[in-house]
């Protein structure tokens, strides 16, 4: 059998140029970064177990089972393909179900047990999304009001002097032209709080012994995630006071990602710079080399 920690680099590799190309080839959005850490987690999960778990096997049935449900992610990746000339035959969360339902089979019908587990969240996470569609907005709904309270503390102690109508944040830009911004349940950062709980789900997946102290990281990460969101809206709120608001587009599509992103970096490098988690219980023996 080929060398587990061998086959889960080319993975990476190939799912890394079928990503890039996707990207070229699919129209984006403004949810099309959070693939980004999706398959990004996804990899660093994949290699890690190949590493330091190589040693872990399953029964017969269940490699049958996670084969089936490989194949299944992969048929429901074909299902929203709309008919018809000129339209987009893929979309990114069909992508994500089939690249994830391929490398699911591949890893079950080649024995690679310990690289299930991670390709099996991009499909829980698409599905979800598919599944539950704008619910998300409304469990978060109760956020809204606190948000736009602090949002508004926050302005006017940079001085912008907003006014507020229910949910409508208006100001005079440094040009004074009037600016009138919705706030809404997705300015909660609804999608970060989401992303950044996906990314624990993969980081117990990747350490299944955490230690207490690791969880206490992990819980401190969704409040700072929630302001972080604070400052992107404020950010943004502040830069068209100063550039106008022919750059909204431009900045609600871009500065959340950067902002998360570097969050991100920053967080899971101390957390794992910690090292608040245990020995995975896999012998040196059983451990693939590098």
């Amino acid at each position: 059998m080929t060398d587990i920690y061998s086959a889960a680099k080319k993975w990476a590799a190939a799912i890394a140029a079928l990503l890039a190309l996707s990207f070229l080839a699919f129209p984006t959005s403004y949810m099309s970064d959070y693939f980004i850490l999706l398959w990004g987690m996804t990899g660093l999960a994949v290699l890690f177990r190949a590493r330091h778990m190589a040693g872990e096997q399953l029964t017969g049935r269940l490699k049958a089972a996670f084969a089936l449900a490989g194949l299944a992610s992969c048929a429901l990746s074909f299902a929203g393909i709309p008919l018809g000339l000129g339209h987009p035959p893929y979309s990114l969360d069909d992508f994500t179900l089939l690249l994830a339902g391929a490398s699911l089979t591949v890893f079950a019908l080649s024995g690679y047990s310990p690289l299930i587990p991670p390709v099996g969240v991009p499909i829980a996470v698409v599905l979800g999304y598919q599944l539950l569609g704008d619910k998300p907005a409304l469990w978060f709904k109760p956020l809204l009001q606190p948000t736009i309270h602090i949002l508004m503390l926050v302005l006017s102690a940079i001085g912008l002097n907003p006014a507020l109508d229910r949910n409508i944040i208006s100001f005079l830009t440094h040009d004074g032209e009037n600016i009138r911004v919705a706030i809404v349940p997705d300015c909660t950062g609804i999608w970060s709080l989401i992303a950044y709980g996906v990314a624990v789900v993969m980081v117990v997946v990747l350490l299944p012994k955490i230690k207490s102290k690791g969880y206490a990281l992990i819980a401190v990460g969704f409040p700072i995630t929630y302001l972080l969101n604070i400052i992107r809206v404020s950010s943004i709120l502040v830069m068209i006071y100063y550039i106008g608001p022919n750059w909204i587009p431009t900045l609600h599509m871009h500065i959340g990602w950067v902002i998360f992103s570097i969050w991100m970096l920053v967080f899971w490098y101390a957390f794992f710079s910690m090292k608040p988690y245990g020995r995975t219980g896999v012998s040196p023996a059983a451990r693939a080399p590098v």
